[in-house]
């Protein structure tokens, strides 16, 4: 970003967004596990519009973000949350965040993706459970990792905020400015692995490949066609391949139009093309606790399961077997 705005916005820079934005949620936000500062994705948005500024010489360096997903993938179904989550007001001050680092030219910030999961993951209790388990080929032992309990607190994103400020302060900030780039292009790599080994599309795209024999017997694949699942990863490929592409041209700020263009197709045209039960499986809800789901109105009602029994198939915690889900996994 440094590169691209012409020095406009530096490390201090990005440094004073993320300080500001962790400050500010970790002391009043609703939901404080999520994770707020500068991300990949408003790094786009931010020199993008730069870019915008010097072709046409526009005077007014003004702009939103639309889309936030780190804040559902904090509060996932695999945490067992107690607090609700409170989007409306978050949002609400996201939008202050951004209109205050608008006032004083420093990058706007955006909840952090993978940085938002991990933190609530690192704060969750986990005990494993073995299962005995029957079958026509003999008796097997499923060991299961249970989420039992959030440590759902304020410390530690109001301490991050501390410490980012203590990276602002001279010795620390010539230490950053030397720092060689390989550093972060290492740093970049183990995390873009991560979301790689975690990433819900290649899952299925293993999973389709698999042999038989290490697939566990629940696993609520099984009950699906291997076509139909093949089809909804087309559908998802072509999702990821549009706004990549996007992201390459001088319209990378429109990338959050074809996100929310996302949510028609889900809504109207996807249960056209499947069944409920194939939706209840490839695309459940990511987070679906009623405690965090109250600030929404409760849960959603599908369209794909009005007037349509089918999703009852699947039994009831079908869809939690299996092994833990890796934090940033958003299906």
């Amino acid at each position: 970003m440094y590169r691209r705005t012409d020095g406009q916005f530096g490390v201090n820079e990005a440094l004073f967004a993320s300080a500001l934005a962790a400050m500010v949620f970790s002391i009043v936000g609703a939901q404080p596990l999520t994770i707020v500062g500068i991300t990949g994705l408003i790094s786009l948005f931010n020199y993008t519009i730069y870019d915008i500024v010097k072709i046409y010489d526009v005077s007014l360096y003004e702009g939103f973000m639309v889309w936030n997903v780190s804040s559902i993938t904090a509060q996932a179904k695999q945490f067992p949350l107690k607090k609700p989550g409170g989007f409306h007001w978050d949002f609400f001050l996201l939008g202050l965040t951004t209109f205050i680092s608008g006032i004083l030219f420093i990058p706007f910030p955006n909840g952090l993706v993978p940085q938002a999961p991990v933190h609530t993951d690192s704060l969750t209790v986990y005990e494993t459970h073995v299962k005995r388990i029957s079958s026509a080929e003999g008796d097997y032992v499923e060991p299961k990792v249970i989420a039992e309990s959030v440590v759902e607190q304020r410390v530690s994103h109001f301490v991050m905020g501390l410490a980012i400020i203590g990276t602002m302060t001279g010795p620390l900030l010539v230490v950053l400015h030397i720092m060689p780039r390989s550093i972060f292009a290492g740093v970049f790599f183990v995390v873009g692995w991560g979301s790689i080994e975690s990433n819900g599309i290649l899952k299925r795209l293993v999973w389709l490949v698999r042999e038989p024999r290490f697939v566990q017997p629940r696993d609520p694949l099984l009950t699906i066609r291997r076509s139909r699942i093949g089809l909804y990863l087309f559908w998802q490929a072509l999702g990821v391949l549009s706004t990549v592409a996007i992201s390459q041209t001088i319209a990378a700020i429109g990338f959050p139009v074809l996100i929310i263009a996302m949510i028609p197709l889900r809504w109207k045209i996807l249960p056209k093309m499947f069944t409920a039960q194939e939706l209840t499986v490839l695309d459940a809800l990511t987070a679906d606790n009623e405690v965090v789901l109250a600030s929404l109105g409760g849960k959603p009602e599908m369209p794909e399961h009005r007037n349509n029994n089918a999703y009852d198939k699947v039994e009831e915690g079908q869809l939690t077997e299996g092994i833990r889900q890796r934090v940033g996994n958003i299906h």
